[in-house]
This record gives C-alpha cells, sequence and structure tokens, in this order.
C-alpha cells in the first residue's frame, strides 16, 4: 500500500523531524529516566556484591568452625616401623581419642572367610538322587530328588538373599574332573559356614560332611552352640528343619532338660546354671556381623549324650550346635579302568601273581624277561614321577606295585607321597595327602624287542576325586597388640587401642610392626592456616570493593563489619589461661598490611610450651573447679567466662531401681511364668521364665543373659537375698516397666516386685545463680543468661555447690559467632542485600511510568509532527493549484 505523504519525514516542510523527535526524546530520558535506572543498577549490584562478601564470610564461618570443634587439636598420624622382613603387615589409623605413643603389633592371623566344596558331580544339570532339608547359618533350603546344582545353587542364594553379612553364596566350580557346589561365607570369621542337617544324611550325600560327629569347640577353648538371629527366641522359630522331640543332654554331669519348641538360648543357659549351681558355666554371647548380631551359648562345661535317650539327646545336641558334622578332606584315588587277571588261577590277579601270568580281558599280556615297565605320572603337588621298572621271570604284580610306590624316584618320594595297591584286580594309586590332587599314573611296557604298549588308563572315574571339603577355613583374626592377644571376626580391629583402627593385611609370627602415634602438628597448622586464608579474603575483598569506585565504595556496613572481624582477632581472648591469650602470641599474626598468617615456628614452640593454653586460645574448652563436675558443652549464646559460671546442684541424679523381698527359691505350679521388663532408654523388652525351684542366683544370671542378648541397658543383682533390677542410665529416661505373664499359677509374688513402672531422678540446680533444665546427669543452663546452653555432668552422690565451670569459646568460637551472625539471612550481608534488592525493586513502577510518559510524549510529537507535514502539503497544493490558474488566465490574456 502506497504510504500516506504526511508520515514520510520531512516530505512536506523538508525537515527530518523524526530525527527531531529522537532528540527530543533522548533528552527527556536522559533528565528523568536515566538516572533512576543508574541507581537502580547500582543497588542491584550492590546486592549481588553483598551475596558475594556473605559467601566469603560463609567460608570463613566455616574454617572458624573447625578450628573452634573441641577436637581440632586431637588430629594424630602414625608412623609404622616395619619388621625386619620389611613385610607391611599391618595398617594403621588414628581418630580423636588417640593417645601419643608407641605400640607393638604383631598379626599372627588374618581373617578369613570360610568356603566349603560339596561333592563331584558329572554335569551341573544332571539330578542329584538327594531329598532332605538342611539349614545353612539359620536359612532353611529343601532338597528334592530332581534337584541339580543349578538348582540347589539358586535355592540357597534365594534363601541367603537380603542376609547381609551373615548370608552364605553358593556358586558352581568346574573342573577337569566335573561340577562341585562351593558355598562361601560373606563375612569373615570362625563362625563361617554353619550347616545343619535334618538327621537324613542329606548333607553327607551332597558332599559337605563326611558323617562323623565332633563336638563344637570355640577358639576359646569352650563348648559352643552354632550362632542364630535370637537369644531369647525359640530355637524352633530360626531352624526350620525337623527337631527332636522334647530330651535331655548332660551337662558337667548334670542332666538339662531341653525342649526347642520352647527353648531360646538364654532359658537353657539359665538352666545349665541352676543345675550345676555355677552362675557362670553356661553364658549367651553376642557379636555384630556387619548390620546383624548373632547369638550364641557357650559353656566351660563338658557337653555329652544323656544315655537315657541317647537318639533323642544326640539330635538335640546337633541341633543347637554343640555337636558338629565332621568336614574332613577326601584324598585323590586313580585306578585302572581294566583289571588284570592271573592266567594260572582263572581268577583277578593278586600281589604274587606273576607278571608273565597276566591277562586282561582273558588275552595274555605275554610281560617276559627283559622288558621293562616305565612308570610315569605326576604327585599330589604336581612334581613330576619317572621310573622304570625292569621285568625279570619271577617278576610279581606286588613287585610293580612296590615299584610304583618306590620311595626313592617313584611315587613313594616327594614332599606329597601316594601309595599303590590292588583292587579286584586293578591297580591303583593312592594320593597320601586328602584334598585337591594332581595325581596321576601311567604305565607303559616296552618289550625286549622295542615295541611299546600302554598298560591300561588309570583315571579318577575308576576312583576318587581328591579334595578338600574345607576350601578355606574361617578364621578370625588373631593379633597381638602388646603382648595381649586379640581376636576379631574382622580383620579391621578397633577395641585395641583407644582411638587407633588396625588393619590386619598379612601375617607373620614373630614379626613387630611397631606403630608410633604422634599429634599431626601440620594438620593442626592447616586448619589455623585455612582460618587465616579465609579470613584475609574477607577482609582483603572489603577493602577492595569499599574503597573509592568499588561497587560497594564508603559502605559504613561493610568498613564495620570487617572490623569487627580484625578488633576480635586482636582482643585476649575470655576464659583463655596462662601466657597464651591473644592469636598474635601464639604464632597467628597480621603484618602491616593487615594480612593474617600462621608463623610456624612460634605456633609449634607454644603448642609445645603449654598445649592447654593455646587450645584454649584457639579451641572451644571448658573446665570444672569440682572433680565431680564434667564440662559437656556450649550453646550457641553461651558466653565466655573466665572467672567461672557458680554450679549449685539441688537434687542428683538417680537410676531407675526396684529391689523385691527376700525368697530361697522361686515358687510357682505347672508351666513357668513369663517376666519381661522393657528399657525405656533402648524401647527393647527382655523376658524371661520363672519355673517352680528357680534359686535367686539362676534369675539373676537368666535375667542378665537377656537383658545383654536383647541390648538392654539393665543390670540385675542379688541384694540381702532378694533381686534388684539397676538401670544403667540415670533419670526419667532410664526408667523400665515390669510386666508378667503368669503360667498355669501365678508365682509372681514371691520375687516381690510389682508389675508398673520405675524410674530415675533427673539432676536439678543452678549455673550461675539461674535455675538449669535437668536430665540425667547432664544439667543445662537456662535461657537469658549467659550461661545459657552450658551442659555440664554432675557425678557427685550429694546435693551441694559444686564450684565453678569456665569457658572459652577460644579465637574460633568468638570469630566463628561474628561470621554467624555477617552470614546470616536475618542480618548482616544478607540483610543488606536484600534491602539493595528491595529498593531496586522499588524503583521499577517508577521507571514503567517514566517510560509510559515518555512514550506517550512521543507519539504526542509524532502526531503534531505529521498534522504539520499534512497541513504544509494541503497548503503547497493550494498554491499550486492557485499558480496554474493565474498562470493559466494570463495565457488566455495573452492569446488576446
Amino acid at each position: 500500500m502506497t504510504q500516506p505523504l504526511a508520515s514520510i519525514s520531512g516530505i512536506a516542510s523538508g525537515i527530518q523531524w523524526r530525527d527531531l523527535v529522537d532528540q527530543i526524546m533522548d533528552a527527556e530520558a536522559a533528565r528523568r529516566f536515566d538516572p533512576l535506572a543508574q541507581r537502580q543498577s547500582a543497588l542491584r549490584s550492590q546486592a549481588d556484591a553483598w551475596r558475594q562478601f556473605q559467601t566469603l564470610v560463609g567460608t570463613f564461618r566455616d574454617a572458624a568452625s573447625r578450628l573452634q570443634a573441641p577436637t581440632s587439636f586431637d588430629v594424630f598420624k602414625t608412623t609404622l616401623l616395619r619388621p625386619a622382613s620389611g613385610r607391611e603387615l599391618v595398617s594403621v589409623s588414628a581418630g580423636e581419642k588417640a593417645q601419643p605413643g608407641s605400640y607393638a603389633i604383631e598379626v599372627l592371623g588374618t581373617a578369613r572367610a570360610e568356603r566349603l566344596s560339596g561333592a563331584v558331580a558329572s554335569a551341573a544339570t544332571t539330578a542329584l538322587g538327594v531329598a532332605g532339608s538342611f539349614s545353612i547359618n539359620g536359612r532353611s533350603v529343601t532338597v528334592t530328588a530332581d534337584d541339580t546344582l543349578t538348582t540347589l545353587r539358586d535355592k540357597i542364594n534365594t534363601a541367603a538373599a537380603g542376609g547381609g553379612s551373615t548370608a552364605v553364596t553358593a556358586t558352581l566350580l568346574s573342573s577337569g574332573t566335573g561340577v562341585r557346589l562351593v558355598l562361601g561365607a560373606q563375612a569373615t570369621g570362625t563362625a563361617g559356614v554353619e550347616l545343619l542337617g535334618d538327621g537324613s544324611g542329606v548333607l553327607q550325600s551332597l558332599g559337605f560332611t563326611d558323617g562323623s560327629v565332633q563336638a563344637n569347640i570355640g577358639a576359646n577353648g569352650a563348648t559352643k552352640t552354632f550362632r542364630v538371629s535370637s537369644g531369647t527366641a525359640a530355637v524352633a522359630t530360626m531352624l526350620g528343619i525337623p527337631l527332636p522331640t522334647p530330651s535331655t543332654i548332660t551337662v558337667g554331669g548334670q542332666s538339662i532338660t531341653v525342649d526347642l519348641e520352647n527353648d531360646s538360648l538364654t532359658s537353657i543357659a539359665a538352666r545349665i546354671a541352676a543345675a550345676t549351681g555355677l552362675p557362670d558355666s553356661a553364658r549367651v554371647m553376642s557379636e555384630k556381623v556387619g548390620s546383624s548380631t548373632r547369638y550364641w551359648l557357650e559353656t566351660d562345661l563338658p557337653v555329652e549324650v544323656d544315655a537315657g535317650d541317647a537318639v533323642n539327646s544326640a539330635r538335640a545336641m546337633a541341633v543347637l550346635g554343640f555337636t558338629k558334622e565332621g568336614r574332613s578332606g577326601i584324598a585323590q584315588v586313580v585306578a585302572a579302568t581294566q583289571a588284570y587277571g592271573d592266567s594260572s588261577s582263572g581268577l583277578a590277579a593278586t600281589g604274587s601273581s606273576l607278571l608273565s601270568n597276566l591277562t586282561v580281558n582273558g588275552q595274555a599280556l605275554a610281560l617276559a624277561d627283559g622288558d621293562t615297565i616305565t612308570i610315569g605320572g605326576t604327585r599330589g603337588d604336581g612334581t613330576t614321577v619317572q621310573h622304570t621298572f625292569a621285568v625279570g621271570a619271577g617278576s610279581t604284580l606286588q613287585d610293580l606295585l612296590d615299584a610304583i610306590g618306590d620311595g626313592t624316584s617313584g611315587f613313594g618320594a616327594g614332599s606329597r607321597s601316594a601309595a599303590a595297591s590292588l583292587s579286584a584286580g586293578r591297580v591303583q594309586l593312592s594320593d597320601g595327602t586328602a584334598g585337591d590332587s594332581a595325581l596321576s599314573l601311567s604305565l607303559t611296557l616296552t618289550r625286549s624287542g622295542g615295541s611299546s604298549i600302554s598298560l591300561g588308563t588309570f583315571n579318577t572315574a575308576n576312583g576318587t576325586v581328591g579334595r578338600d571339603r574345607v576350601i578355606t577355613a574361617g578364621a578370625d583374626a588373631q593379633v597381638r597388640v602388646d603382648g595381649q592377644l586379640i581376636r576379631s571376626s574382622t580383620n579391621t580391629i578397633s577395641s585395641a587401642i583407644p582411638g587407633l583402627t588396625i588393619s590386619a593385611l598379612s601375617a607373620e609370627v614373630g614379626a613387630i610392626t611397631t606403630v608410633q602415634v604422634q599429634q599431626d602438628l601440620e594438620a593442626v597448622a592447616k586448619t589455623l592456616r585455612d582460618f587465616a586464608t579465609a579470613y584475609n579474603a574477607v577482609q582483603s575483598w572489603a577493602t577492595t570493593n569499599s574503597a573509592a569506585g568499588g561497587t560497594l565504595a564508603n559502605s559504613s556496613s561493610l568498613r564495620s563489619m570487617a572490623q569487627s572481624m580484625s578488633t576480635a582477632l586482636l582482643q585476649t581472648v575470655v576464659g583463655a589461661t596462662g601466657v597464651y591469650t591473644s592469636a598474635a602470641l601464639a604464632g597467628l599474626e597480621r603484618d602491616k598490611n593487615g594480612v593474617l598468617s600462621l608463623k610456624d615456628t612460634a605456633f609449634r614452640a607454644a603448642l609445645e610450651a603449654d598445649p592447654t593454653g593455646v587450645r584454649r586460645l584457639f579451641s572451644l574448652a571448658g573446665s570444672a573447679s569440682d572433680a565431680s563436675v564434667e564440662f559437656i558443652a556450649a550453646g550457641s549464646k553461651t558466653q565466655p567466662s573466665d572467672t567461672g559460671y557458680a554450679v549449685d546442684i539441688t537434687q542428683v541424679a538417680t537410676q531407675a531401681e526396684t529391689i523385691g523381698a527376700a525368697f530361697a527359691t522361686y515358687s510357682t505350679a505347672g508351666t513357668p511364668d513369663t517376666m519381661s521388663i522393657t528399657d525405656g532408654a533402648t524401647g527393647r523388652t527382655a523376658s524371661v521364665a520363672l519355673a517352680d525351684g528357680d534359686t535367686l542366683a539362676a534369675i539373676v544370671l537368666r535375667l542378665n543373659t537377656a537383658f545383654a542378648a536383647e541390648s538392654v541397658r539393665l543390670t540385675a543383682e542379688e541384694s540381702g537375698g532378694a533381686l534388684r533390677i539397676v538401670s544403667a542410665e540415670y533419670g526419667s529416661d532410664g526408667g523400665f516397666t515390669v510386666a508378667y505373664t503368669p503360667g498355669s499359677a501365678d508365682g509372681t509374688s514371691t520375687l516381690g516386685i510389682a508389675a508398673g513402672s520405675y524410674s530415675g531422678l533427673d539432676v536439678a540446680g543452678s549455673i550461675n545463680g539461674v535455675v538449669a533444665s535437668g536430665r540425667g546427669q547432664i544439667l543445662t543452663g537456662g535461657a537469658s543468661d549467659d550461661a545459657e546452653g552450658l551442659a555440664i555432668r554432675y557425678t557427685g552422690a550429694t546435693a551441694r555447690a559444686a564450684g565453678s565451670v569456665t569457658l572459652s569459646l577460644g579465637i574460633g568460637g568468638v570469630l566463628g559467632r561474628i561470621a554467624q551472625e555477617l552470614a546470616s539471612e536475618a542480618s548482616g550481608a544478607a540483610l543488606q542485600s536484600t534491602t539493595a534488592t528491595l529498593k531496586a525493586d522499588a524503583i521499577d513502577p517508577r521507571l514503567d511510568d517514566i517510560q509510559k510518559r515518555l512514550d506517550a510524549r512521543r507519539d504526542a510529537l509524532i502526531r503534531q509532527f505529521v498534522a504539520m507535514e499534512g497541513a504544509l502539503a494541503k497548503s503547497q497544493a493550494l498554491s499550486s493549484a492557485l499558480t496554474a490558474q493565474i498562470d493559466s488566465l494570463r495565457a488566455t490574456t495573452s492569446d488576446r
């Protein structure tokens, strides 16, 4: 479409009025819009800058917190001095509770996970023809006649699923002799793979056991049971295999009734103690393996089958694990595929048969004087045998057997010998050592005329595949630390030396690794250097950005914040003791430019001269003047004090307890009563049976065994012939509840302990004259006081004034609090950033309003100029028309 004439700038007037409008509007914007927009941009830059400052302060706060931590100086390093062999036998790491010193470590043995091998099958998919059931580490597996090694492997692994570190997994191992099933414990230790059959011989049929029975003796010499998942649950609930009827076993010469449908390890242990009169003769032990806890019963007394009920008694011992099936190895036997006959008798050859009379399948071998037999193969350990036997006119088969087993150059020589024998005319060679074997045999006849023939093929198909049922025996790590023997189910030992974790890597008896533990001064110094680096970053940024031309130029807030940090750094630390009361005195000082740095030499000298004083200078530290008061912690509002906060105890914390009535023996009728005690601190419940005739000692033992098995923090003891139960915890949190479930008759009144709840008292008192809150033995300073949040533990026995507690926040704590305030979202840099952002955002409506006005002004100017152009165009058109008319009139007049 053709553009209207007036819309083209200056077409009528000759003036570039659109440029003129732009210049007018630019001038208007520069006067009204730009200053405000620039102000808004400056505010947004300031908000960004404050956020940058907040980030730097946050980094400094974190560095200060690490310095403030009470454990910041508890950093240790270890140096290992290897034995003469130079082998790396242990690795050691030090935690915050380590103590400097030197320790001698000898690794006698490392922990190993047990691996067992089953019988060899020709193929993994061939039906085994075995039926029955067994439990493996407490998980039941049922075997049917159709099962193959593959399906049995899958059943075992399914049963192990979710078992964690106590699980046993199955794999298939193929070799030249066939396929076997291998069971492997997931965790190291002597517990290993615990197998319990159903009494049908299923484990022997599968090749995992040899059919013999032996006592289950632990490393400490005690007879022990298998491990189960609970010490208080009925044994039957944890097995899933056929159990014997209630029977008896003999322990220490005393007959003990065992009913596995109802009995737990705890009740059996209590019964043994009661019968023998020896409270410590039987005990339930526990061990945490990974995420699971396993329990077992052990006794120092002999455990035997009760002759009066031998079958059920033996089965009860087997189910409990007091006895276990043997796992001896199997020696390899290679036998000939063909049998020799004796032509003189027409029967199978014997040792006295002449070689010249030997036949194979009725055909004479015709061995003659002058022939030689080459005896070859390998011993069980893989060493080669090459021996020649010369056939004489009177040589017998026994002579050949003797040559095969010759102790000089035959299979009888070497470190792993083998013996040759006859079985129904077949020559066979038996390894003298049980286990996997490389044993092989070949006999080659060379006739005097020079021709050679083989005297048969020898293999395990006609003999026995040698194998170890126990491929790897489960073993605990055995480590001697400063002469003290320590056993552990894993190779990681953290209980031997406080603060040290020892990892046994390899065993070498007699080889001593010396471990030297020292405070890691470099690590401590690094904490201080990191603190200085973070401090310098804050100060440098503040100096640059508050200077002329900086984003926060002339900001008194920024200068004040940075100054608050530097001022605190220079001040004497409240609560510091001795000579070292300010940072510079201990080597952390600023140079003339205000740059903070650590002078290593001065710092190490100060730390050596007064380690406690330097620690209090830099880190949070509290100390009490009274031996019964222990500093625990300080809250975020607790103020430091070098004069000390007075502690006054008005009530001592007590443990929850109850004491019953004196009695000789427990009295009830019929089935036992049950006593259940729930620990308020853990929420766990321990239950025990109370049977007629139980002594106080037996009940105490039974309770303590149950408490230990269920990790209940309670103790039972005898007090004046009565039962006393006491919590290990103090105060209201250490309470417990007693409940009873009567049997056929209710004999619970014998104990004199009522069903109900029992609790202790919490400590009460004041700190700094202000009433404090108590929980157990912990007393915490009250609100709105300088000691607010100060926590102490009072272990005294009487209510009294208990001295005072001094507190140093340390340089880390003092500056950390300042940094926390500066980095807080509600104050400091964050508040400044938020304020600048809000101011910047508040300008948006004003800018929008000015822009609308400028847009309206532009539109108005354009309309005016367009109108002008239109008027001028009309005027020019009229002028042209008039001119044309005048010119026409002139022409007409001229023609006349």
